[in-house]
């Protein structure tokens, strides 16, 4: 009996197991800002969470398209992330037609503007009214 005791509470400590961010640390970056991935990831600074907590930190940040995730490690309070930028710019051609209207032109697709994890999209195209712009 004092044996099956034992088991719980040695089960019921590790259920409970919890971590303290004291802060976050980021390498690896060339344009992506630490604001971003916490802001993203929603990561608690300054506070105690659960191991599954935790566990779906990681998962957030696992799921950023615009990096690639290499390592998180938690080191004495510190959450130690390593990350690499993707490349982040992409032309895109634009081609429309119906009918006797057309559209011929291209956006700049840029989906981590400024290093926040943030899409802005301007164009330009040549229509039957003349040149328009957009901005997204």
């Amino acid at each position: 009996m004092k044996f099956l005791v034992f088991c719980f509470l040695i089960f019921s400590s590790l259920a409970s197991y919890a971590v303290f961010i004291k802060d976050v640390e980021l390498t690896g970056n060339t344009k992506t800002k630490l604001s971003a991935l916490i802001r993203w990831a929603n990561i608690p600074i300054g506070k105690e969470i659960s191991q599954e907590r935790y566990d779906f930190v990681i998962e957030k940040l696992n799921r950023i398209n615009q990096v690639n995730l290499k390592s998180v490690s938690f080191e004495e309070g510190i959450m130690k992330i390593v990350i690499e930028d993707k490349w982040s710019l992409f032309p895109v051609p634009m081609v429309t037609q119906s009918g006797d209207y057309f559209s011929r032109g291209f956006l700049i697709y840029e989906n981590n503007f400024l290093g926040r994890l943030g899409t802005f999209v301007p164009g330009v195209f040549w229509t039957n009214s003349g040149l328009n712009a957009i901005l997204y």
